[in-house]
């Protein structure tokens, strides 16, 4: 294993570019004592990488052509224990997920078996509520309002009203 320093001057480069370079070629580094460490193989990949943008590559398509040509380096133990962690972890959540999984499959049972008492009930009380069927058709006397009568006044009268107070010979509801 090798620090980002020791990296950095094999590959004539400055510690951010390794660190940027890093982050393209997907390769993770270890902390251990308060410096950081690439894994074995890693200053191969920054020296290629050195090569290719000095050669006109920008560094985002130099470290796809690497990640294509060249092996990416694996971390040691360390990578093999912490996946050994991961690897626990996801079993630890798979668990919990499961036990979500059933626990929301119960409630969704009882809630189906609710739901069909429910449906029961509602029928037995619809068939008690609906009015039996008849033979004979239904016949609904609609209300309408009386007819307006025309006042009946005699023709003196009549021309008088006209003259004078036209609204008295209008029909009153």
């Amino acid at each position: 294993m090798v620090t980002i320093l020791e990296a950095a001057s094999k590959a004539c480069i400055t510690k951010q570019k390794v660190r940027y370079w890093l982050e393209l070629l997907d390769i993770e580094m270890t902390k251990a004592e308060g410096k950081f460490y690439l894994p074995a193989g890693a200053v191969d990949l920054l020296i290629s990488m050195q090569k290719a943008v000095t050669s006109g590559a920008s560094p985002a398509v130099a470290a796809i052509e690497i990640k294509a040509t060249q092996a990416l380096p694996v971390s040691s133990s360390e990578a093999i224990s912490s996946q050994d962690n991961q690897n626990d972890k996801s079993a630890a959540r798979i668990g919990e997920l499961e036990k979500a999984v059933l626990l929301l499959a119960s409630t969704v049972e009882r809630q189906n078996q609710l739901l069909s008492e429910q449906s029961k009930q509602i029928a037995a009380l619809s068939t008690r509520l609906l009015p039996s069927p008849s033979n004979k058709p239904l016949t609904l006397n609609v209300w309408q309002p009386p007819e307006k009568k025309v006042p009946q006044v005699n023709l003196l009268k009549r021309i008088w009203l006209e003259l004078f107070n036209p609204t008295m010979l209008r029909a009153t509801p």
